[in-house]
């Protein structure tokens, strides 16, 4: 499908949704996120359709506001222009909702009704990694392999987040320490200071 095709119907999509809430006075339309998906796989974010020209696919996630909470809406323009429903094909899903409460949304990838991964907002951070992840389970042969990967990506996850976690400690305690030292040779003049002056 051609850039220019592709921005055109992203910008359909992107109306057609912005219509349906024109008279609403309980919803109101925010933005669209337009996920371009490039021929390599690649995928890069933007609130605006330019993103989409030399794409070959994308995926669109519309918010709303609706009793002061966000929501959520995902399509996907496939290569040959087909417009789905978060339905990436062969059984796989991509979906928003709200998960205990209305204001802790999560986005979800599906095969099936096996839930491969899911991630928190800001989603334009996480939909690169969810991509990768996609196309690897659609490498699997079988749903244990698929649950296999998804288990070995979510610990992946898991581990890196905690590797940052302590990555921001270390770098917080080396900062406290060269504060702490600093404040031992403030005092250290300011005894010197007083024993002279005695």
């Amino acid at each position: 499908m051609e850039g220019i095709k592709l921005i055109e119907m992203a910008k359909y999509c992107q109306e057609k949704y912005k219509a349906d809430f024109s008279d609403s006075k309980k919803s109101k339309y925010v933005n669209t996120l337009f996920a371009a998906i490039y021929a390599d796989n690649s995928i890069k974010c933007s609130y605006t359709p330019h993103i989409l020209q030399n794409a070959t696919k994308c995926i669109l996630i519309h918010k709303k506001l609706s009793n002061w909470y966000s929501w959520y809406h995902v399509e996907y323009i496939d290569s040959d222009g087909a417009v789905l429903e978060g339905n990436l094909g062969n059984g796989y899903r991509l979906s928003i909702a709200a998960c205990c409460t209305y204001d802790n949304q999560i986005m979800s990838l599906y095969k099936d009704d096996y839930e491969v991964t899911e991630c928190r907002p800001p989603f334009e951070d996480h939909l690169q990694s969810i991509w990768h992840l996609y196309n690897r389970c659609q490498e699997c042969s079988s749903i244990s392999e698929i649950k296999l990967l998804s288990r070995l990506y979510n610990k992946e996850l898991d581990t890196s987040i905690l590797t940052q976690k302590i990555e921001d400690l270390n770098l917080t305690n080396k900062l406290l320490e060269q504060e702490r030292d600093q404040y031992k040779d403030l005092l250290e003049r300011i005894k010197a200071l007083v024993e002279n002056a005695e």
